[in-house]
């Protein structure tokens, strides 16, 4: 994955530092606001893809003639993400407080002795390690419905259980290493944000936003072209494998 390339493209627009505050006012809208971005980053992820726009920008603006088209994109892929969610999280948080309570219920059987000091300190990190595992994990099971739902106008190809087995079988390495690492420098920016009196914190998510989505372009690019399903449809054979079509009939005489 290109870092280096997500964290600077943003600056590459010629009107980026407005349009960025428009991304960070969108971002704090409830419901509708998210709804809005999902479907603008939606084509922000296929403009990277395709290497810009027409005029030669590295991706559109959040413009407000736009902002029904944006949103009635963004909802369809709302409703996929939030269906996932209900079906993932249940098992996250099962298993986290499962951890959590293995971990605390010795301590409290111990009471306040030496060991139940030792025990604790070491619990820490133990449930700390396996909630951002279990997160990772969510968000590994999530990105292909997202990046199916972003690029495929079919509510039901996103749910494709042959696609998603496909990218996870394939994928779900770089996938993990990529969203830790967009996880690090989401932690990194807010904690920049917060030394500007807190305020920095926003257009810092919004930035962030912009870097997440460029890394799911690489994603999605990464997976095809490691031999995975179209994301935009079905994949087609490679050229070479393509049966040939037969020669035309000799015309008689």
């Amino acid at each position: 994955m290109d870092t280096k390339r997500a964290l600077t493209y943003v600056t590459e627009h010629p009107q980026w530092l407005p349009n960025l505050g428009i991304v960070t006012i969108a971002q704090l809208v409830p419901l509708l606001g998210p709804i809005v971005l999902l479907g603008y980053f939606a084509y922000v992820i296929e403009s990277v893809r395709r290497g810009g726009e027409a005029d030669g920008s590295p991706y559109p603006m959040l413009e407000l003639d736009r902002l029904s088209e944006f949103a009635s994109r963004g909802f369809r892929i709302f409703l996929i993400l939030a269906l996932a969610t209900v079906i993932v999280m249940p098992i996250f948080l099962m298993v986290y407080f499962g951890v959590f309570l293995a971990t605390q219920l010795p301590l409290i059987l111990l009471g306040d002795s030496t060991l139940s000091v030792v025990l604790g300190l070491v619990s820490i990190p133990v449930v700390f390690f396996v909630f951002v595992t279990m997160l990772i994990s969510v968000l590994v099971l999530i990105t292909p419905l997202h990046l199916r739902a972003a690029l495929n106008e079919d509510l039901a190809a996103a749910y494709s259980l042959d696609y998603i087995r496909d990218y996870l079988r394939r994928y779900w390495k770089p996938t993990a290493a990529t969203l830790s690492v967009v996880m690090a420098l989401s932690v990194a920016a807010m904690l920049g944000g917060m030394l500007a009196l807190f305020i920095g914190m926003f257009p810092a998510m919004a930035y962030m936003q912009f870097v997440h989505n460029h890394m799911l372009a690489q994603l999605a690019d990464g997976y095809e072209r490691a031999g995975g399903l179209s994301l935009a449809g079905e994949r087609e054979a490679p050229l070479a494998a393509r049966t040939p079509p037969p020669p035309p009939l000799a015309p008689t005489v």
